[in-house]
């Protein structure tokens, strides 16, 4: 009942969006911007957009390397099979398929792989923040903006102190779970301690400064692809711009939403572009082949990797 509310408020807030996003919108200049757009450019952000994933697997491969040192291909199929359940799924539920995903196929702890998952988003947070503390020092981002990052940061600093509370006191956690029945207690113990394997990364800093300086390649490479989207609707701003659009969405759908963040993309994107005075039309337009940039590519090469590996995707929902 409790996943259903909130798949139904992620459904409505999409809508609720999506309404901003569409409002006061000239449908005819819309299409006239799509049909002059760049497609040779499109094509090579969508090529770009997927080989991106090669970067996040590598990323991941380290996170996963406490736990076990993965093979490249299917840290790969994890993270696109995860990106692609998330494009398609209610309530970011890729985040747990991916786990899943190379538990299956590695033989290893989904609760140790969880726990890179976790660690990997709170990585991409504070990159993000570290973006967004240097742009704004050049541009004014629009108050929405401020006052959703300010939550995230304060999200952030709560999870990494969670996380750094579970790794250093795993002890004094398992005390607070006494009270439960011993059968109970010891199935939550087993996943607990596969749970803390998966951040371990945090003790070996040589690890943790290559997988932060990843993140900041993954996100950089996001911009980049922004960047040549903004071309192909023939919008000629800087590529600092095309940073401040990628952390403008990137912060917005971090708000509950339908699949595939329908509304909080195009609503956020639009007001991003806001920020250089681009006309709404034109600010619609970017955000519609920009969401399609962004996420048909990963899922498609998620659905070929479901195949490859012999599984469907309603099994893994199951499972």
């Amino acid at each position: 009942m409790k996943r259903r509310v909130q798949a139904l408020i992620g459904i409505l807030l999409s809508f609720l969006f999506l309404w901003l996003a569409l409002r006061k919108v000239n449908f005819v200049e819309v299409g006239q911007a799509l049909r002059n757009a760049n497609y040779s450019l499109f094509a090579l952000a969508f090529i770009l957009s997927g080989a991106g994933f090669l970067i996040r697997a590598y990323r991941w491969k380290i996170l996963l390397s406490p736990v076990k040192d993965v093979r490249f291909g299917n840290a790969f199929s994890a993270i696109t099979i995860g990106f692609m359940a998330n494009g398609i799924l209610p309530m970011r539920l890729g985040e747990i398929v991916r786990a899943f995903v190379v538990g299956y196929n590695e033989n290893i702890s989904k609760s140790a792989a969880l726990a890179t998952v976790v660690l990997e988003r709170v990585l991409d947070l504070f990159t993000l923040l570290f973006f967004f503390s240097v742009f704004l020092i050049i541009i004014p981002f629009p108050a929405t903006i401020k006052k959703i990052s300010i939550v995230l940061f304060l999200i952030g600093i709560l999870g990494i102190g969670s996380l750094l509370l579970l790794l250093l006191k795993p002890t004094f956690i398992m005390r607070l779970f006494n009270f439960l029945p011993e059968k109970a207690s010891r199935k939550f113990r087993a996943t607990f301690l596969s749970f803390i394997e998966g951040l371990k990364i945090i003790k070996n800093w040589k690890s943790l400064v290559v997988v932060i300086l990843l993140s900041f390649c993954v996100w950089t490479y996001i911009a980049f692809i922004n960047f040549i989207v903004l071309h192909v609707v023939h919008i000629e701003l800087p590529l600092y711009a095309a940073f401040i659009v990628m952390i403008t969405v990137s912060l917005g759908i971090s708000i509950p939403s339908a699949p595939g963040f329908v509304g909080t993309f195009h609503y956020f994107a639009i007001l991003g572009l806001s920020v250089f005075s681009i006309p709404k039309n034109t600010a619609l337009s970017f955000a519609i082949l920009s969401h399609v940039v962004g996420f048909l590519p990963v899922i498609l090469i998620g659905f070929a990797c479901l195949q490859r590996i012999g599984l469907s995707l309603r099994k893994v929902i199951r499972s």
